[in-house]
């Protein structure tokens, strides 16, 4: 986790996805197994000096740019890659957007780390129905301390 006393740096970024829902480019996300991660912390580098980063995430906006209903989840995901384990939490659970509609998902900012170099913390996104988009703005929050 980020020492969030001696930062090195913050950036304010926003990012697009657009690969979420059926008829969307890439593989639909259907189930957790198959989930779009929005938001994925970073890993300490393993050589020089390590980059422990938090994300400070303040907006996470789900559109359904289809012609029909999407049906939708979100969950936290804490992936430990050293014992091949995820461990989700659903938070947003089979909403229902209608078409051309917006869900705002986040009514508070949530955090998202790198523990570790083996487990990543991530904020993932899955739909049905229609073509779905998210739009996550966050502050990545680096130090070299963990």
């Amino acid at each position: 986790m980020t020492n969030i006393v001696q930062v090195t740096d913050i950036q304010g970024e926003t990012v697009a996805v657009s690969t979420i829902g059926p008829g969307t480019s890439g593989t639909p996300a259907t189930a957790t197994t198959t989930a779009v991660a929005v938001l994925t912390g970073l890993a300490p580098t393993t050589g020089g000096t390590p980059v422990y980063t938090t994300y400070k995430v303040n907006s996470l906006l789900i559109a359904n740019a289809g012609s029909a209903d999407a049906t939708v989840s979100v969950q936290f995901n804490v992936n430990d890659t050293s014992a091949s384990t995820d461990t989700r939490t659903i938070f947003v659970n089979a909403v229902v957007i209608p078409a051309g509609a917006t869900l705002d998902v986040l009514s508070g900012p949530v955090y998202v780390n790198a523990p570790s170099a083996t487990v990543i913390e991530k904020i993932e996104v899955f739909a049905t129905g229609a073509d779905v988009n998210a739009l996550v703005s966050y502050e990545a929050i680096k130090s070299t301390t963990a």
